[in-house]
Parts: structure tokens; sequence; C-alpha cells
């Protein structure tokens, strides 16, 4: 409208202007890795991540900051000398920017945790946190964090996302039942949108494509890490566990979150907002169904959690040779697949 453009044409733009950003943000994350580039290549460029990276949804933003924050994390952990102010604040304001768009996501921030105190060297005023500071104050600390769950868990009575999530753990056995029952229903059907179902969920990719995606995803987690000295796992089984486990507890959360959308889209209840935690507690208990809505790509910006610890020396010792040669065939087949269904989809 500013420039009295046709429609067509500001639609263009804008989507060029998305595709340049995410390409930009495949740059920073890149440049921020300490080791396995080649897994992040693969996940930054999945089919349904390059279709969304071209349009005018707000995952493009999602997806992007939280390839960066990760990638972040990681190099603070293993390259930086020393976590600072300035370090803390970028974190913060991804995160936040993450949050906004979608609240699920805000505990990627949990991945803060792997981070190594003795790197520590924050300034607040005249203040100095690092390791010593938290040792002598471990129990100030435990005190706040135990306040800041406290009120996050009464900030998230006043939405009804939060309300579903505690209404969820408190009622267990209905928890399990309907989650169990989701997967059963849906397990499947996460894995292949991740790579299939593009456009408006009708631009479908062959069974055979997304297996040898899956399966491609699987040797890319083994390909030798970019450093000389990384043949080893560079994660302790503490922090392993620690990525898995949040990793399992962000697939819970995002699955839950649909619970809102599928009993008002679904089930038809249309002042679901107003439920009680006691209300939603009853409803799940007499009722055993499948929460619907989920698309594999609502997985995607925290699917490097549980590719990241995969790694074997002698698996990795092994596809070196055949590594690069792969890498090729892999993204050369991708990009000609994915024509050839658009192609077919559009003109032909």
């Amino acid at each position: 409208h500013l420039f009295n453009l046709p429609v067509i044409l500001i639609v263009i733009i804008g989507e060029l202007l998305a595709a340049l950003t995410y390409a930009l943000a495949v740059f920073v994350t890149l440049k921020l890795l300490p080791f396995k580039k080649d897994l992040f290549k693969f996940l930054m460029l999945l089919p349904i991540v390059i279709q969304q990276a071209g349009s005018f949804s707000y995952d493009v933003t999602l997806i992007s900051l939280s390839f960066i924050f990760v990638a972040y994390i990681l190099n603070l952990k293993f390259q930086s000398k020393k976590i600072e102010n300035m370090d803390v604040l970028k974190l913060l304001v991804m995160l936040f920017v993450i949050t906004v768009i979608k609240i699920p996501y805000l505990l990627l921030g949990l991945l803060v945790f792997i981070l190594p105190i003795k790197k520590l060297n924050l300034k607040i005023f005249k203040l100095r946190i690092d390791e010593k500071f938290i040792v002598k104050n471990k129990k100030i600390l435990l005190l706040f964090f135990i306040i800041a769950v406290i009120l996050g868990v009464i900030l998230m009575c006043k939405v009804s996302v939060g309300r579903t999530l505690i209404a969820f753990f408190l009622h267990p056995i209905s928890f399990i039942k309907i989650l169990f029952t989701t997967l059963k229903s849906h397990g499947t059907g996460f894995i292949y949108t991740i790579v299939g179902n593009l456009g408006w969920l009708d631009v479908k990719t062959s069974i055979l494509f997304g297996v040898f995606v899956v399966l491609s995803g699987l040797m890319f987690c083994f390909f030798e890490f970019d450093k000389k000295d990384s043949r080893k796992q560079p994660f302790s089984k503490k922090e392993i566990i620690y990525l898995v486990f949040l990793f399992i507890l962000l697939c819970i959360i995002i699955i839950l979150s649909l619970f809102e959308w599928t009993l008002t889209w679904v089930h038809l209840i249309p002042d679901y907002s107003n439920w009680s935690i006691s209300d939603i507690g009853k409803y799940i208990n007499e009722n055993n169904f499948a929460i619907d809505g989920i698309q594999g790509r609502y997985f995607v910006p925290f699917l490097s959690l549980i590719c990241l610890p995969i790694f074997s020396t002698k698996i990795s010792s092994k596809l070196e040779k055949i590594s690069t040669i792969y890498k090729f065939i892999y993204f050369s087949i991708l990009i000609i697949y994915l024509f050839v269904i658009i192609l077919f989809r559009y003109w032909i």
C-alpha cells in the first residue's frame, strides 16, 4: 500500500524477504556451531522447513530463532571462554520472541542448564555473578528458583493452556491414556508430516521419500564433527539424559497445547476457555480420545535436542569415506524431488 504496488507483487516480495531472512538465520547458526554442522544443515533444510521458509507464517521466525538459540548455547558451552552479560541478553531476547510466538517453546530456555557454571562472568551493577557467587549463595538462589516456579504456576492458572497442563499433570492416569491414544493414532503422522504434506497439507511426498529422509537424518547424526579432536561424544551421560528428557518434555507440552484446539474444533465445545482446572480434570477422566491438530513442523524447533547426543566413534569412522558423496546425493535428490512435486502440483 505504501508503494502502491500490485498485491501479487507485494506477496512475492514478502515471500522472498522471508526466504532471505531464513537464509541469514541458517548462515548465523552454522557460524555459531562448534560441531555437527552437517546435521544442522539437514535439519534446517527439511522439506517442511524449506516450505515454511518462503511463507508468511510466523514459523519462519520461530524456527530461525530456535536454531540460532540452540547453536548459541552450544557455542557458549564448547567455544566461548566466558559467559558474559551480552550473551545472557541475546539469549533472553531470542527466548522472549520465541515465547511471544508460541508459549510452549519457552521450555527451550531450559537448555541453559547444560552450560558450565565455571564460565559465568556476569556483572549486575557492582555485583559479580560467577562460580564462587553461585556456590556461596546456592540456598538463596534455590529459594528464588522455588518462588519463580510458584509464580509461574500462578500465572499458568490465568490462561487456558496453563490450566490444561496443570489438569493433565494432576491426573496422570488420564494423561497417560490420552497421550497413548494420541501417539497410537497420529504418531507415524508426526514423523511423516515433517517430510511430507507440504502446501495446505495437499502436496504429499511419497512414503519411500519419507523413509529416505528419515534414514538420511540418522546418518547425518554420525557424520564427523568439524574439529580434529572430536571423535568422542562431547556430552556427558548426565547431559545426554537431560537433552533426551528436555526433548520428550517439549514433545508432551506441544501435544497437550493442542488439547484446547481439539475440544473447540473437533469436540465442538465453544466455552472451553472458561473451564477451571477441575472441569478439565473431570472431562479427561471421563473421556479417552486422541489430541488432534498436531503437525510434524511443531517439533522441528527442538528436533536437534534428540539428534545431538547420537554419536559413535566406530560408526562415524566407517561413514567418513562416504559422507561427502552421500551429502551430495541427499541434497541433490531433495532439491530435484521437491521441484518435481511442486511442478506437478502447480503447473502440470
